[in-house]
Formats: structure tokens, C-alpha cells, sequence
């Protein structure tokens, strides 16, 4: 039987209609939500933009109440509009790829080597944290552009609702909004802040006009650099803090990568355990290990490293330094305390034989141990 062939007609939609993305409503929302439902996290993100931007200053003003301005403002570089266009509205923009991984300062400032902690380009969107519209002022060579942003949907997620440019001297960024939820606390986030950027000189954070005072390594025990079997290289630095002012939760390994924290201090990262939380050591000291090594390792929200087979033998080797620490403290502990007991019962310990001394100090030793554990 002969097959028949027949023409199929089809319909053609205009170019403009086919084919488009399309965003739901809120999608900025539901696709950065720890950026923008949790304040402390918003004005990190500033902060390290502000100094991936190459700034030296950054003032945060909270306000009081809700429906008042909040704003944070640095004296980076500062963007062109062709560079605001291309980088701000750019979805996940990889700073790294298109800029480097080392910071640009400002013309005229004094350079130095200054690694970047830009990976998505999701902390731009901060200010979503307290309200669906912001405003960014940018500029650099005299010239400052201004951007009204609103979230949006349909073929935009988030849109410049506004745009003009003025003359302006100097460079930087400002960004701001009418506060409408999360107020933050002032306090609050000088005390998160403090703790997760490490202290620069060349580098200076205010809230409402008060300096925040980045972390810096008082109640110092030990420090040493230390190279890992794969070439990755740490400054390992360990904290007494009975000679500080830690609170508990700072207690662990603290990593450290280009001057900021990953994550929390905790002995157990990525399901792996350094040191069982419960012992007395534990609660007393807090390790630091700082790198510029890993920087492609962390997560674009800096909440912890990437689950990868190099990362594990960063943890398989730098266990061993921290069982060498262990180790120490314990036999340093283990001996003090040890004196402290043949001292008191001296008299009754003289009256033994040499083979019940040695029972007794024996015996001394593991009850001691046990105590410091």
C-alpha cells in the first residue's frame, strides 16, 4: 500500500512571544532566602562586597524604627553604568571569573594584595531583607549614577524602576531603603559583625558612627604555620580563652579564608569530628586556621566548604594537628595537676615504698585524666 504523505501546517508565534523565561512572583525571594529573611547575614554580605569593592570604610546606619532609612555606604570603587548594568543586574554574577580574584582599589589609594569574596553575586540583594525596593548610588570620575530597584516578575525578577546621573566628586557605593521588616538590633550586629571579619587596619566598620572592632587574636597560647600534604598552607593560631572575653560558641576550629569566617567555630565540620565537644579542652580553646588557599573551596553563602574529596583530606590532615595540640595541653595539664596532688599528700606518699609510689603516681595520672576530660 503506497504511504501518503501529507503537509503538516503549523503556526508560528511571533519571535517576542517564544520562548521567553519567565519569573514567578517573589522568585528573588524564594531563591535567597537566608539573604533576605535574616538581617545579619544581609549586612555581612554588604560589608564583604564593600570590601571585595575595595573600600577602607564602611558606615551602616539602623534606624530606631521601622519606616525609617537604613544604608550602608563604603568609598570603593564604586560602578559605571555600563559596569552597574552588566555586573547588578547580572543573575548569579561570578565576581571572581569576570574581575579576579584579587581586589581593585580606588585610583589614587594605596594598593595592597587584597583577596575578594565575591562568588554569586547574591549578597547585592540584601536590602530585600527589609523591603521589596531599594536604592543604589554609585560613583567614580565625577560621575554618579542612581538606580530605583523593585522586585518584579515575568520576564524580570527584579527591575531598575528609575535611573538618573549627577556630578559627584570622590568614589563609592551607597545603598539604601525605607526599613519596612527585620529591623535589626545596632548591637546585635556589631557583635556578629566583629566576629566574623578579621581584623585589618586598613579596613574600619561603623554602626551609627561607632567603630566595630573586628576580631583580633588576644588570650594567644601557640601559633605556627603548617603546610598539609596537598600544599595547602594554614596559620594555625590557638586561643586560651580564659584570657579573653570568647563566649562559648566561639569555641572549635575557626576557619578563617582571606580574613573571613566560614561558617561557625565548631570542632565537627562536614560531619567530621576534630574533638568531642564535651571535654574540658574543648570548651577552653579555639583554634584558627587561616588560609588564602581555600577560597574556591567555600560556599557562595559562606556558611561552610564544598563537600568535595579535597576538602575531607584538609580535614583527614589538619586532625593530626589538632591531636598534636591535644596531646600537648593534656600532658601539660596532666602534669601540673599532678604535682599539685603529690604536694598535698607528700608526707603520706614519703612513708611508701618506691613500687607503691609508682602505683600511686599511676594511679594519679589516670584520675587526673579523667578530670580533664
Amino acid at each position: 500500500m503506497a504511504t501518503m504523505l501529507h503537509d503538516v501546517a503549523t503556526t508560528q508565534k511571533p519571535q517576542d512571544e517564544y520562548g521567553l523565561v519567565q519569573f514567578e512572583e517573589g522568585y528573588i525571594f524564594r531563591n535567597n532566602r537566608a539573604i533576605t529573611s535574616t538581617p545579619d547575614i544581609a549586612l555581612t554580605e554588604f560589608v564583604a562586597n564593600a570590601w571585595d569593592a575595595g573600600a577602607f570604610h564602611v558606615n551602616i546606619v539602623i534606624p530606631t524604627e521601622e519606616g525609617d532609612t537604613i544604608s550602608v555606604e563604603d568609598d570603593g570603587t564604586g560602578m559605571s553604568d555600563e559596569e552597574f548594568r552588566q555586573r547588578w543586574m547580572t543573575l548569579n554574577y561570578d565576581r571572581q571569573k569576570r574581575q579576579g580574584k584579587e581586589v581593585t582599589f580606588p585610583a589614587g589609594t594605596q594598593a595592597y594584595r587584597r583577596i575578594a569574596y565575591g562568588r554569586n553575586g547574591v549578597g547585592r540583594h540584601g536590602m530585600l531583607c527589609f523591603s521589596d525596593y531599594y536604592i543604589v548610588e554609585t560613583w567614580q570620575d565625577g560621575m554618579c549614577n542612581k538606580y530605583d530597584l523593585t522586585v518584579s516578575s515575568g520576564t524580570e525578577p527584579f527591575k531598575i524602576s528609575h535611573y538618573m546621573q549627577y556630578p559627584k566628586e570622590g568614589h563609592g557605593t551607597k545603598i539604601s531603603t525605607y526599613l519596612h521588616r527585620h529591623l535589626p538590633d545596632p548591637e546585635a550586629m556589631t557583635d556578629i559583625i566583629s566576629a566574623r571579619f578579621l581584623y585589618d587596619p586598613c579596613f574600619c566598620v561603623t554602626i551609627n558612627g561607632k567603630k566595630v572592632d573586628l576580631l583580633s587574636h588576644k588570650g594567644l597560647y601557640d601559633e605556627k604555620d603548617i603546610t598539609l600534604t596537598n600544599g595547602i598552607k594554614l596559620h594555625l593560631t590557638i586561643i586560651d580563652s580564659t584570657k579573653t572575653a570568647m563566649k562559648s560558641q566561639q569555641h572549635g576550629i575557626a576557619f578563617w579564608v582571606s580574613g573571613r569566617l566560614v561558617g561557625k567555630p565548631s570542632w565537627t565540620y562536614g560531619g567530621f569530628q576534630f574533638l568531642d565537644g564535651r571535654f574540658k579542652v574543648a570548651k577552653r580553646y579555639t583554634l584558627i586556621a587561616q588560609t588564602d588557599d581555600l577560597i574556591d573551596d567555600v560556599l557562595p553563602d559562606w556558611t561552610g566548604f564544598i563537600d568535595t574529596p579535597r576538602i575531607k583530606e584538609v580535614y583527614v590532615q589538619f586532625k593530626k594537628y589538632v591531636d598534636e595540640f591535644v596531646s600537648t595541653v593534656m600532658a601539660e595539664q596532666v602534669s601540673e595537676l599532678k604535682l599539685d596532688v603529690i604536694r598535698d599528700t607528700r608526707d603520706g606518699l614519703e612513708s611508701l615504698s618506691t613500687s607503691g609510689q609508682r602505683d600511686i603516681s599511676k594511679f594519679i595520672e589516670g584520675v587526673t585524666e579523667k578530670i580533664l576530660l
